[in-house]
């Protein structure tokens, strides 16, 4: 398995909960937070761990993750972090899906 192979696997678990999971997008994010456990930002390319951050800071900014998630509205669970970025375009690895994990561009 090549360096990254281990965050690919729990990432593509993690988008198929999000995609088809059961539940609103609370529940969803739920599932996909549990399906990343474990995951550090060691665990992905450089180029990817701000991404990873993100993630992880929407997901615990009220405390665990279920409390975060239980203040969470459904709209908040659909953000983007492209909304973040400078000038709202892509920020660096979003929308390009787990294949990204392995590619070496910036």
């Amino acid at each position: 398995m090549d360096e990254y192979g281990h965050a690919l696997a729990k990432l593509s678990l993690a988008i198929c909960e999000l995609a088809i999971g059961p539940g609103d997008v609370r529940s969803r994010l739920l599932a996909a937070a549990l399906a990343l456990g474990g995951l550090m930002p060691k665990d992905f390319p450089e180029h990817l761990r701000p991404d990873f951050e993100w993630v992880e800071k929407m997901l615990t900014r009220a405390g665990p993750i279920p409390i975060t998630l239980a203040k969470m509205q459904n709209r908040t669970g659909r953000q983007d972090r492209r909304a973040d970025s400078p000038a709202g375009g892509p920020a660096p690895g979003v929308g390009r899906g787990p294949r990204a994990i392995t590619e070496n561009n910036h």
